[in-house]
């Protein structure tokens, strides 16, 4: 005990060897706590990360579809204008071609 005013009493050799082992402890304690908070991190990086690419995939596959719609839309107004071209063509040719002038 340390009296007020008065040097502090020196360390044993045992004392200053458990102090080092403590403060090794606490260092290595601290090291792999880190690392853990690290990897959870990296984890939930990851899980983002697939989230993100999952989401994006649909959203791809969903335009793909739209796409497809769009497209098949269009190739089905554009057959219906050649029939009805067609038609019309066809009627032309069965009118009669009399000049009644």
């Amino acid at each position: 005990c340390q009296i007020p005013g008065q040097p502090a009493p020196a360390l044993t050799p045992d004392q200053a060897a458990q102090i080092a082992k403590n403060a090794a402890d606490a260092a290595a304690a601290q090291s792999v706590a880190d690392a853990a908070a690290q990897t959870a991190q990296a984890a939930k990086e990851k899980q983002y990360a697939e989230k993100v690419a999952e989401e994006a995939e649909k959203a791809g596959e969903q335009a793909t579809k739209r796409t497809a719609a769009a497209q098949a839309k269009a190739a089905k107004r554009n057959a219906t204008r050649h029939n009805q071209e067609q038609e019309e063509a066809l009627i032309q040719t069965r009118r009669p071609m009399f000049n009644l002038n």
